[in-house]
Order: C-alpha cells, then sequence, then structure tokens
C-alpha cells in the first residue's frame, strides 16, 4: 500500500470483505505506515527512495506519452503542457530522439535493467507463495512497478486495482502489465485494451470502492 490515501480509500472502506470471507488475506505496508494493526497478517517492507531512479522512472513516462501518442488522446497535451514546455531545446531533442520507435524500446529496457527488482518484494512472495497479489496502483509509480516486475521473477499471479479515475489514459504506457488489471467502468475497460494493451479476459470490472460505498 502506498501512502494513507490509498490505506483509507482500500482497506478502511472495507473493499475486500467478500474476499476476506473466501481467502486468508495479507497485507504488505511500507515500514513507516502506521496501520489498522488488526486487520490481519502485515508484512512492512522498507521505503527505499532514490532519486535518481525516480527521475529515470519519471522521464520514461512521458517518453512513452510520446512514443505512443495515439493511443490517448491525453498523452500529447500532457506531454507538450507538463513536460515539453518546461525543458529547454536539447532536452526536447533527446526526448524526440528516445521517443522513436525501437530506439524507446530499447532505452526503457536498458533503464529498467538499471534500476533492477526490489528482492525485498522477490523474497516476501517466495515466503508467502500468494496465489494471487492484488495492489491498488496510481499506474506506473515505483510501488507497482517493482512489485509486477518481482512477481513475474517469481511467477505469481498480479490483479492491479486502478486507484483513481483518469490512470489508465493519463500516466503513460505501462512498461510491464500485469496479469489481470481491474477498473470502474466500461471507459477504463476500453482503455486499458487500446492504450496498455491488456486482453479482454485479462481486464475485469470492479467499481470504485471510494464512492462504491456511497451508493
Amino acid at each position: 500500500m502506498q501512502n494513507e490515501v490509498v490505506y483509507n480509500n482500500f482497506i478502511k472502506s472495507d473493499s475486500f470483505s467478500g474476499v476476506n470471507k473466501k481467502y486468508e488475506l495479507e497485507y504488505i505496508f511500507p515500514s513507516n505506515f502506521i496501520g489498522n494493526e488488526s486487520i490481519g497478517t502485515i508484512h512492512k517492507v522498507k521505503v527505499k527512495n532514490n532519486h535518481l531512479k525516480e527521475r529515470i522512472r519519471f522521464h520514461l513516462d512521458f517518453l512513452s506519452m510520446k512514443r505512443f501518442s495515439r493511443r490517448s488522446s491525453t498523452f500529447p497535451l500532457k506531454y507538450k503542457k507538463t513536460y515539453l514546455d518546461k525543458n529547454n531545446f536539447l532536452i526536447r531533442l533527446r526526448s524526440y530522439f528516445l521517443s522513436l520507435p525501437i530506439i524507446y524500446e530499447i532505452v526503457s529496457r536498458c533503464a529498467e535493467w538499471f534500476i533492477g527488482i526490489n528482492e525485498e518484494y522477490v523474497s516476501l512472495i517466495k515466503k508467502v507463495n500468494p496465489d494471487l497479489i492484488i495492489f491498488p496502483s496510481y499506474f506506473n509509480d515505483p510501488e507497482s512497478l517493482d512489485l509486477i516486475r518481482a512477481a513475474k521473477k517469481c511467477r505469481a499471479s498480479s490483479l492491479m486495482i486502478m486507484g483513481n479515475w483518469d490512470n489508465v489514459a493519463s500516466k503513460g504506457v505501462l512498461r510491464f502489465r500485469p496479469d489481470f488489471l481491474g477498473v470502474w467502468g466500461e471507459q477504463t475497460l476500453l482503455q486499458a485494451i487500446k492504450i496498455h494493451k491488456f486482453k479482454e479476459n485479462q481486464v475485469h470490472l470492479l467499481g470504485s470502492p471510494q464512492f462504491d460505498k456511497y451508493y
């Protein structure tokens, strides 16, 4: 769980009550997060902040928007206003070159290889041996990418749940896809297929735990 907002939306909202009736749930929290210890088995992992790796992934997110600009109408606008207009000519030129087909694929693979896999996640997954890893995500955030990579290394199935209404269409293209994706509605299902190239049977309509509880 990345932060207190996620904790409130997905744990305190009792979103997993149905799952908890049939399966034994275990939770992962950052070591510095103070949550409700009565919810069940909790595993705490160290939060490793690395400014260089965070900056690399920040640039990769925007490069993916340029590389796959036709997949989402949001990408060209966000790329220009949030990234391109705030950088100088040399960075713009570099970004154009690095976002070209094939070059982007090589650069992103090399960058993620440099960032590496979170071995603490790998050790935890091997220890617990879960049937399914479920995690809320804001798309392309470091925790989600680290968890997906660790799950793939351990050959564990993973389900990513979108954390906010615009995540699927505005965060760039996922460099690593989970096995399954939980979305809010029909629009985000179609976006997941078009933008991130999920197969239809990999995407599931789960609604929004943040708001469903009010209806």
